[in-house]
């Protein structure tokens, strides 16, 4: 399995890759957005699943959910598991994001 893991936490981020790294995973850590697409169009679908900070890189706000939005309206990346991680949003919240277009399977 091969995930792409994106979130601007080096800490939170480290603790996440060591734990998929030690479960026998490829994890694929891109720097920023830019570098995130890029990877994805390089694997293609080889990359099982996408985990992605909703804040996203660089503390651009929403800059996570942006790229979401990016992977949704590509036909090839469409139907990419996403899960979504946020240290802001209640669960409703959570909840609500899901049911729209940009949804992703799990926060």
């Amino acid at each position: 399995m091969k995930i792409l893991l994106l979130n601007p936490n080096i800490d939170a981020q480290r603790k996440i890759f060591l734990f998929l790294k030690n479960g026998g995973i490829a994890v694929l850590t891109p720097a920023n957005n830019e570098e995130a697409w890029q990877t994805l169009q390089l694997h293609g679908s080889s990359v099982e699943l996408a985990i992605v900070h909703r804040e996203g890189l660089g503390g651009q706000g929403d800059s996570g959910l942006e790229f979401i939005k990016k992977i949704k309206s590509d036909p090839t990346q469409a139907d990419l598991p996403l899960i979504v991680t946020h240290e802001k949003w209640s669960d409703e919240k959570a909840a609500e994001h899901q049911a729209g277009p940009t949804g992703a399977n799990a926060y």
